[in-house]
């Protein structure tokens, strides 16, 4: 059986998330391809390979990328449902804004059909959370793992106003799931990040595997004491 396995020593995103399943050696063209098989005009995507600390990894941006408007849950899977992509492609990521929206419900007093999504509605959130299940389409659907998560502090300001780090909607996804809170000021779990390993991996040690690739998913952020950057690891049950 094959096995993917998230070591998030640094933190996550939905969009680091997916550059490392890039970084594994999966065809460029799955994601640059997301936003004309999702329909979503001039959008485009690329992967940047990038230094961070000494390291190499790849980076996922999207340089076109408009933050106009609030999506609904509704307005999200409609998009998804329309997209050209198979049919555990669309399910995956249609369960992951589910969840996405049952948080911010939580959050906001509301219902999930209610919610209105900022950044996590935008067209590159979109496309990302999508590319990420296209990737493990393309990987053959690998069991999948995850470490702890570790957590930042501090304020942040966003579309609701100034907010406490972690997030409140990533603090209600990351509920029952093994987490550590460090010393650095700032945002190092997105909800989109806690919602693709959420509703996809398991959480605890690496399985024992035979490796056959790594990869490294690189943030546009970066950071002064460590990568800001996170480690996936592709192999194969010894049993």
């Amino acid at each position: 059986m094959r096995f993917i396995y998230f070591d998030c020593f640094a933190g996550i995103s939905g969009h680091m998330l997916l550059a490392a399943l890039c970084d594994l050696g999966i065809d460029p063209g799955i994601i640059t391809g997301l936003p004309r098989r999702m329909k979503m005009g001039d959008l485009e995507a690329a992967l940047i390979t990038r230094k961070c600390h000494a390291l190499r990894g790849l980076e996922l941006h999207f340089p076109n990328a408009d933050s106009a408007g609030q999506r609904t849950l509704s307005d999200v899977l409609r998009i998804i449902d329309s997209a050209d992509l198979s049919d555990p492609v669309k399910n995956a990521a249609g369960r992951t804004y589910r969840l996405l929206s049952e948080a911010e419900a939580r959050v906001h007093n509301s219902t999930p059909e209610l919610v209105k999504f900022h950044e996590v509605g935008y067209s590159p959130a979109i496309a990302g959370v999508t590319g990420f299940f296209a990737a493990m389409e393309a990987l053959g659907w690998p069991k999948t793992f995850s470490s702890s998560l570790v957590l930042g502090n501090g304020l942040a300001r966003a579309a609701h106003g100034v907010i406490p780090l972690p997030g409140p909607a990533v603090m209600e996804i990351v509920r029952g799931l093994p987490v550590r809170f460090i010393d650095q000021e700032g945002e190092t779990v997105t909800p989109t990040g806690a919602a693709l390993l959420a509703s996809h991996a398991d959480f605890g040690p690496c399985p024992e595997m035979t490796v056959f690739a790594v990869g490294y998913g690189v943030a546009a952020k970066q950071s002064l004491d460590r990568p800001n950057m996170v480690r996936v690891i592709l192999g194969e049950s010894r049993e």
